[in-house]
């Protein structure tokens, strides 16, 4: 496995502690600790042993084993070992082994009654750590008593592919199956998410805008100028693999479909902070969970500009790099033509929402947390970038643009509209991907996850609202345009760059980016 660096700081965020103990004394804890590295099928602990050390797991998944059977899994954040045998040091009945690659902590029985002597804040977490192991044994002891179908539900709400990654006899094991019933889901659950054809063009039929997607003739100018500024100026970019990546997956362009009549040296700036928000999104894909939500509480108090005071250069070097181009951008776009104060204070309170809800989601995942889908439905413009997309269409609008005008209020609905347009298509668009990951911040998997439904009836619905937000669209559309009067001019210059961005973010989705596939 590859040497993952490690803090041991990470624990108090994986294992929900904020604000119970010190940093300090989680860096103190440190030096009781070590940490292990074992790749799948490894032996963590054999049956007969006396269990010498407790663990809290920060990646990968454990196995419980009894006489050869599998009896509990424990997942990142989990504290796993055989209590009874630590606490009266007698011989586990258990055997305990890596499923997957893992990566988790170890504190020797003996160093833990020095840690509470030399470490008296860590009486408390200790307390509470214990109540926790007692409880989760007690959660566990729950699970055994469900449906098989609700213990699916609940596992793949961890781990949205372990009834694949696991052995048929664990899965049985765990289930209360038979390993021909298991076999059996998993066929069906192979049939219920096959899609017939190539899975693009299949999307392409439902997915149909009766507006065409642009792009900005000085396409290549801006991407020239953005490849510059990330990798000579900002060394954003810094490897040639991330350049490649960049290139590959023409993340340079998306803006260029988004905003294509704007102006030249607007549509620039727009395409660094494009590449600035999609460097942020993939490097959070490459953080462990459990710190994901630092990453963004570090990004999300460097731009809060009540902090400025603070010193953030105490922050984590990179971190700090990343803000520092935040300010730079945001003081470019002041010097901008046709630049108004109430422009700045929109695209500066988007930026915000945009991290915010980020930070919101980063949590989530770190926790394993899904939201129900009601909610998801109000957080996902902001997170994924739609709402902000939509609301720079004042970036295209002259000097004279006024948040506060009643112009802008009357294309709310519409703006809404056409962000919920497009996290819906990407969803549907970014689905098998996102589940080849894990990543169960995805509509459909919402709706598989909390109603134990498959992958046919989770599309259908999402491809349900999308047709109608749709339909409401175009009456809005039809609204504005039929309404025409030499006054009208302003709403029907937003309406056409608001259809911009719902059709070009589609058209980038499907037939230019390799992002998805």
């Amino acid at each position: 496995m590859e040497t993952i660096s490690w803090n041991p700081v990470q624990l108090r965020v994986l294992l929900g502690l904020e604000g119970q103990a010190d940093v300090s004394a989680f860096k103190k804890l440190g030096e009781y600790l070590t940490l292990s590295e074992l790749p799948e099928k490894s032996v963590i602990r054999h049956a007969g042993e006396v269990e010498m050390q407790s663990h809290v797991l920060i990646e990968g998944l454990v196995g419980m084993y009894q006489n050869r059977k599998l009896v509990r899994l424990f997942f990142p954040g989990d504290m796993f070992l055989d209590y009874d045998s630590y606490q009266q040091q007698i011989p586990s009945r258990y055997e305990v082994r890596a499923l997957e690659d893992c990566l988790f902590t170890n504190l020797d029985f003996e160093k833990a009654t020095e840690v509470l002597k030399e470490i008296p804040e860590m009486k408390a977490i200790s307390d509470n750590l214990i109540k926790r192991v007692r409880f989760a044994s007690e959660q566990w002891i729950a699970f055994t008593q469900l449906h098989h179908l609700e213990k699916l539900k609940q596992l793949e709400a961890k781990k949205p592919e372990i009834l694949v990654d696991l052995r048929c006899m664990d899965i049985a094991n765990i289930l209360g199956l038979s390993i021909r019933s298991v076999q059996r889901l998993r066929k069906i659950r192979k049939e219920e998410e096959s899609i017939p054809g190539k899975w693009k063009n299949r999307l392409l039929a439902e997915l149909k805008y009766p507006f065409p997607a642009s792009i900005h003739p000085n396409h290549k100018t801006i991407i020239a100028q953005t490849i510059t500024w990330a990798t000579v100026f900002h060394n954003l970019l810094r490897s040639p693999e991330e350049l490649k990546a960049f290139h590959a997956q023409k993340l340079g362009l998306l803006s260029c479909y988004l905003y294509p009549e704007t102006e030249l040296d607007t549509a620039i700036w727009v395409a660094k902070l494009y590449t600035w928000l999609f460097y942020l999104d993939d490097m959070t894909d490459h953080i462990p969970k459990g710190q994901k939500g630092q990453f963004w509480k570090w990004i999300s108090q460097g731009i809060d500009r009540e902090n400025l005071l603070l010193e953030l250069h105490m922050l984590p070097g990179r971190v700090w790099e990343l803000i520092r181009i935040w300010y730079e951008l945001r003081k470019e776009l002041e010097g901008l033509e046709n630049m108004s104060e109430s422009k700045l204070s929109l695209v500066e309170e988007e930026v915000q929402a945009f991290i915010q809800y980020n930070l919101k989601e980063a949590l989530l995942k770190d926790s394993g947390g899904i939201p129900d889908a009601s909610e998801y439905m109000m957080d996902k413009p902001f997170y994924s970038g739609a709402r902000l997309a939509v609301n720079f269409t004042c970036l295209d609008i002259g000097d004279e643009f006024d948040s506060e005008s009643e112009d802008w209020k009357k294309s709310q609905v519409l703006r809404e509209l056409g962000a919920k347009l497009i996290f819906l298509s990407n969803d549907l668009i970014s689905f098998r991907k996102e589940r080849k990951k894990g990543d169960s911040m995805n509509y459909l998997s919402i709706l598989m996850r909390k109603n134990s439904w498959n992958f046919r009836k989770a599309e259908a619905k999402v491809l349900m609202d999308f047709q109608e937000t749709l339909q409401e669209f175009l009456k809005w559309d039809r609204k504005i345009r039929s309404d025409f009067d030499p006054g009208n001019l302003w709403q029907l210059h937003c309406l056409k760059q608001i259809k911009y961005k719902v059709a070009g973010s589609n058209h980038w989705s499907f037939h230019v980016t390799t992002r998805y596939e």
